[in-house]
């Protein structure tokens, strides 16, 4: 479960990233579908972490509570997935290069 909270981490840091590329004017096809393909990633390792936590708990008495709270933080509402896409959306809208995006390390903070 801990390699899936890790995706999850270097999935924001991607999602970020994808967000400058578009406001510093990178092309914004190809930008939407590695944003989309990082959402994709996220989706697949928070369906991992729930795997797990149920075969974990069955064989071994984990229940990944603490790991799936950090996806759980991620997808609420008001949280940093749509805080993320909002902010890529608008990048996409109106690119302003040079623009400053949410901190990285702060988001990836409040995941945990």
């Amino acid at each position: 479960m801990k390699k899936e909270v890790a995706s999850l981490k270097t999935g924001i840091r991607s999602l970020n990233v994808d967000t400058q590329n578009t406001n510093n004017g990178a092309p914004q096809i190809e930008q939407r579908e590695a944003f989309n393909t990082q959402l994709g990633r996220i989706d697949q390792a928070y369906s991992n972490t729930k795997q797990e936590a149920i075969d974990g708990k069955k064989a071994l008495g984990v229940d990944g509570t603490t790991e799936l709270g950090k996806f759980e933080d991620f997808y609420g509402a008001g949280g940093l997935r749509e805080a993320l896409v909002v902010q890529f959306e608008q990048a996409i809208l109106n690119p302003t290069p040079g623009k400053i995006n949410l901190d990285s390390e702060q988001l990836i903070e409040a995941v945990g």
